[in-house]
């Protein structure tokens, strides 16, 4: 089964998506259009990612298409409210399981450009977060 992504003394910031209520009396959840794009994911797992002291938990919407594992993330280092940097891996390039809630998945790096003075030279600007994930735990590679 799945871990809790968060321990109890750490909060979370939501960076896009919708957001669960925080109120926390119901399991309701924020919709930005009447289009549910995320309903027919096979699962939803939390990540937790340690990135040196800030952690991030990154929900992953996990598919099947084609008879394979399709993973879509948020970038958590290069995204921003209003501008999410979104991540697509699928399992015809990268090795990846999902079994009971806990994603597995063999390195990958984010191919976004951050916003800095080298964004277009060269591949310079790219954001630079390569992670793997392990049973629903990311760490750099």
């Amino acid at each position: 089964m799945s871990r809790p992504a968060l321990k109890p003394n750490e909060e979370s910031f939501h960076i896009c998506g919708d957001a669960r209520d925080p109120t926390g009396i119901s399991n309701k959840m924020g919709k930005q259009s009447t289009m549910d794009l995320t309903g027919s994911a096979i699962g939803h797992p939390e990540i937790r990612f340690d990135a040196g002291g800030e952690v991030f938990v990154i929900t992953a919407d996990v598919y099947r298409e084609g008879g394979e594992l399709l993973v879509h993330i948020i970038c958590p280092l290069c995204s921003k409210p209003g501008d999410p940097h979104g991540l697509r891996i699928t399992q015809s390039n990268k090795q990846m399981s999902y079994e009971d809630g806990l994603l597995s998945v063999e390195p990958f790096e984010c191919t976004w450009e951050s916003q800095g003075d080298l964004r277009r030279d060269f591949g310079m600007g790219r954001c630079g977060l390569r992670i793997a994930i392990d049973k629903n735990v990311a760490r750099r590679v």
